[in-house]
C-alpha cells in the first residue's frame, strides 16, 4: 500500500468580465456610469434576480442560491467551480484523485507511531520478467539488483533530535530544522558526537520543558542509537583509532572519514604558498564508498576553506582536495591533507624553523599576510613564484598547468604590494590567479532550542564558531586572532618596479627596508611534457 499525501487544488473557472472605462465616461465625482446601477442591483442581470440590494451589500446572499448557481452550466457549457483532489506520493509523483462540484472534505489518516531510528537503503534495480504469469493473484515483483545508491538513517526521536541541536556546534550541510534528522552513511556526525551525546543525557536532570519527552525516554533512545552504532561498526572503529595512535600513525582508506571532522584544522600542500603546507578548516567530506561488494570505492572529496583577500575584504575561500583510493594502510602525514596533530617535525623542518611548531610558523605568516593587505612599498630579495612547486620525498615535481613551463625572477630590489590593483589588471581569459570568491559557507546562525516558545522569544541563538570570519575589512580591523592568522593564505602579489611586471611573491622574502640598488635576473625552466 503506497503512503500518499493528499493535496487539495481549487480550480476556479469563473472569470467575471472586465470592461475598460474611458476617462470621458467618468462623472465629476469619479464614478462610472454603471456605479449607481451596481449599487442598486441593476448590473449583471441582478435587477431581475431574487437577491435584493441589502443582501448583496452586506454579504448575506443565500448559500443555497450560491450552491444552486455553481451547479448550473456557464453560457459555454462549463462549470463555474470545480473542486479536485490530487495525491502526491512520498516520491513527489502526483496521481489523479477525485473531482466534485462541492468542496471535498480531506481526512488525514492516523499515522503509526514512528520508530526511534529508521534505516533506509536505496537500491538501483531492474524488475525481473516472469515467464509464468498468474492472473489469479498479484505477486510481488522480483528485482535484479544493480548497485546500492546509498543508506541514510532517519532519527525520529524527539529527544535525540533536540540533543543534537544542543551539542552540535558546526556541521555544514546537516539540517536540524525538522522534526526528524536524516544522516547519510557512514553516519560520521553520530560517531563523532557519541560521547557528547552520552554526556548530555547523563546531565539531564529533568524532563523536557515542553513536555515532549521524558528523561527516561531520552536515556532509552540514546541506548538504542549506541546499539545501532555498535552493531554497524563492531570493533572496526576501535581498530582504526589504534592505527591512528601508533608510533607511526597510519589509516585505511575505508575509514579516512574519521580523520576529517567539520570545523577542525587540517594541513594541506598549498600551491598558493609555493607548495608548502597551509592550514585549512574542514567543511565537509563526501565519497569514499562502494556501490557494490566488487566495485572500487569512490575518491573522497574533502571540502576545505581558509582566509584570503580579494582586494577589499578578508574572508573565507573554498577549495576541494581529492583523496584517491589505496590498498592497505598509509602514513597519515603522507596524505595530501591531514589533521594538524599528525604533522611531523622532521630534520628538514627543524633546520629551517628551529623549535617552532608549524602552527606557530603559520600564525607568523598570517600576521605578515594581513599586514600586506594594505598597499605598501617593500624590499624583496629572492625568487618570485610563477607556477606552484612542491617537494615530495626530496624531489621537486611540477603540479602546474600547461604548457609545462616554470618562469620566475630572482629579485633584489623594490616591489609594491597591492592586491586591489593586481586583481583589477587585465590578465585575459587565461588568468592563473583570478580574484578569489569569498563567502559564508555555513548559512548563518542556528537556534539552540527549536521549541515554539523559545523560537518565538528568540532567547538563545547559537552562532557558528566561524561567524566572525567573513567580510573582514583590514582598514577597519587592525588585527586578527591567532586562530584567524593561522588560516591566512600564503600568497602575496606585488609589482616589480624594475621590470614593470606583476609577480607572485613569497611573504618570507619581503622586507620592510628598501635596498639602494635593484637587480633582476629572469630564469625559465621547461619540464618534459
Amino acid at each position: 500500500m503506497e503512503q500518499l499525501a493528499a493535496a487539495v487544488t481549487l480550480k476556479n473557472v469563473f472569470q467575471p468580465a472586465v470592461k475598460e472605462i474611458a476617462p470621458s465616461e467618468l462623472s465629476p465625482d469619479g464614478k462610472t456610469p454603471s456605479d449607481d446601477k451596481i449599487l442598486n442591483g441593476e448590473s449583471h442581470g441582478l435587477e431581475n434576480s431574487n437577491i435584493n440590494k441589502e443582501e448583496m451589500l452586506d454579504g448575506t446572499a443565500s448559500a443555497d442560491r450560491a450552491a444552486e448557481r455553481d451547479h448550473k452550466k456557464t453560457r459555454k457549457g462549463g462549470l463555474p467551480i470545480l473542486y479536485r483532489i490530487e495525491y502526491e506520493d512520498l516520491d513527489g509523483v502526483v496521481r489523479p484523485g477525485k473531482e466534485d462540484q462541492e468542496p471535498i472534505e480531506v481526512e488525514i489518516s492516523p499515522r503509526a507511531e514512528l520508530p526511534v531510528l529508521e534505516v533506509v537503503t536505496t537500491i538501483v534495480a531492474k524488475i525481473k520478467d516472469k515467464k509464468n504469469k498468474s492472473d489469479d493473484k498479484e505477486e510481488k515483483p522480483e528485482y535484479e539488483v544493480r548497485s546500492v545508491k546509498g543508506t541514510v538513517l532517519n532519527i525520529h526521536s524527539t529527544a535525540l533530535v533536540y540533543a543534537f541541536r544542543k551539542i552540535v556546534d558546526y556541521w555544514p550541510g546537516q539540517s536540524f530544522s525538522g522534526t526528524s534528522i536524516t544522516v547519510p552513511e557512514p553516519f560520521s556526525i553520530l560517531v563523532y558526537y557519541r560521547e557528547k551525546l552520552v554526556e548530555w543525557v547523563d546531565k539531564l536532570a529533568c524532563d523536557d520543558h515542553e513536555g515532549k519527552y521524558s528523561r527516561e525516554e531520552a536515556f532509552e533512545h540514546v541506548e538504542i542509537l549506541e546499539g545501532f552504532l555498535d552493531r554497524k561498526y563492531k570493533s572496526e572503529l576501535k581498530l582504526e583509532r589504534e592505527r591512528h595512535s601508533g608510533n607511526v600513525p597510519v589509516a585505511t582508506f575505508e575509514y579516512l572519514w574519521l580523520l576529517f571532522i567539520p570545523g577542525t584544522v587540517v594541513y594541506a600542500s598549498d600551491e598558493d604558498s609555493n607548495g608548502n603546507l597551509s592550514a585549512f578548516i574542514v567543511k565537509s567530506v563526501t565519497g569514499g564508498r562502494r556501490t557494490g561488494p566488487s566495485t572500487e570505492p569512490s575518491p573522497y572529496e574533502i571540502t576545505l576553506w581558509n582566509l584570503d583577500f580579494d582586494g577589499r575584504y578578508v574572508g573565507r575561500s573554498r577549495r576541494t582536495v581529492e583523496l584517491i583510493p589505496y590498498d592497505g594502510e598509509r602514513e597519515i602525514s603522507d596524505l595530501a591533507v591531514f589533521p594538524e596533530k599528525f604533522h611531523v617535525r622532521d630534520e628538514e623542518f627543524k633546520t629551517k624553523f628551529g623549535d617552532r611548531t608549524l602552527k606557530e610558523v603559520l600564525i607568523e605568516r598570517g600576521k605578515a599576510f594581513y599586514d600586506l593587505t594594505r598597499r605598501s612599498y617593500k624590499g624583496y630579495k629572492g625568487e618570485t613564484i610563477s607556477l606552484p612547486k612542491r617537494t615530495v620525498r626530496g624531489t621537486l615535481v611540477q603540479i602546474a598547468e600547461k604548457p609545462p613551463t616554470l618562469i620566475f625572477m630572482q629579485i633584489e630590489g623594490k616591489v609594491m604590494v597591492d592586491f586591489e590593483s593586481f586583481y583589477a589588471r587585465d590578465a585575459g581569459e587565461d588568468d592563473k590567479y583570478p580574484k578569489p570568491s569569498l563567502g559564508d559557507f555555513d548559512g548563518g546562525t542556528t537556534p539552540s532550542c527549536y521549541c515554539e516558545s523559545c523560537l518565538s522569544k528568540l532567547r538563545e541563538v547559537k552562532k557558528s564558531p566561524f561567524a566572525g570570519y567573513d567580510k573582514i575589512d583590514p582598514k577597519e580591523k587592525q588585527e586578527l586572532t591567532n586562530d584567524q592568522y593561522l588560516l591566512c593564505s600564503g600568497r602575496v602579489f606585488g609589482f616589480v618596479l624594475q621590470t614593470r611586471s606583476w609577480g607572485k611573491l613569497s611573504y618570507s622574502l619581503i622586507s620592510p627596508f628598501i635596498p639602494s640598488s635593484c637587480q633582476v635576473n629572469i630564469f625559465i625552466y621547461r619540464f618534459q611534457g
